[in-house]
């Protein structure tokens, strides 16, 4: 692990890696409706990956009244395998389920997290002040459910979403708070691994979310 800082700046390099026993995840079962369920589904697994975080002052500048840009960036690439054994399911649940894969991935487990942000800071005289973020997250396809009876894993697909909030003091009082989230509004989608090609099982948007709000401190 390697870090660099100065005052509020930090670069930082970091890998890591976990053993893990008796790993649980989330398991298609065998229904029309493909039901789910948590179950332990073996006996070992193991995660590795590297991190690397970067956090910058772009530009700062003040005297009375401040006014400061940031930036910050966040990368994390992770490896996840375990091996997977039907018998242990069967010998300690009421499941009576074929697991597909002997190996796989973890559920819920991205190879690839990525997250940005852009900040400024403006203050003025009567302690005044506006800070606004814009913000972006991304994961990478990443396992919702292990599959069962030779039907593939489902998988939620990549996304990426984008978020604004603005919080300002308009005296020492009163202040207002504006928030966008979702703004890119991507579509959320689920498939089933197939051999021929991938089913889309779920796919919806959630909508882009506004709010508004006003404070008043006393």
């Amino acid at each position: 692990m390697g870090i660099l800082s100065k005052k509020e700046e930090v670069i930082s390099l970091t890998a890591f890696g976990k053993y893990i026993k008796n790993p649980i995840n989330e398991v298609t079962l065998a229904s029309s409706t493909n039901d789910i369920s948590f179950l332990n589904t073996g006996d070992t697994g193991h995660v590795y990956g590297i991190e690397f975080e970067i956090r910058k002052n772009i530009y700062e500048f003040g005297g009375e009244n401040q006014n400061k840009l940031t930036a910050g960036f966040n990368a994390s690439y992770m490896q996840t395998n375990q091996e997977l054994d039907s018998d242990k399911v069967r010998d300690e649940t009421n499941y009576n389920i074929n697991l597909t894969n002997t190996e796989d991935s973890f559920s819920g487990a991205s190879d690839l997290l990525l997250n940005g942000d852009v900040s400024f800071f403006k203050e003025w005289k009567n302690e005044a002040n506006i800070m606004a973020t814009l913000s972006y997250s991304y994961f990478s396809d990443r396992i919702y459910a292990l599959g069962t009876e030779t039907k593939g894993n489902l998988v939620d697909k990549a996304l990426g979403t984008l978020d604004f909030i603005a919080k300002s003091k308009l005296n020492k009082h009163l202040g207002l708070n504006l928030t966008i989230r979702n703004i890119l509004d991507p579509t959320v989608e689920r498939t089933q691994e197939n051999i021929d090609r991938d089913i889309t099982v779920l796919s919806y948007k959630k909508g882009v979310n506004f709010s508004l709000g006003i404070s008043y401190q006393f």
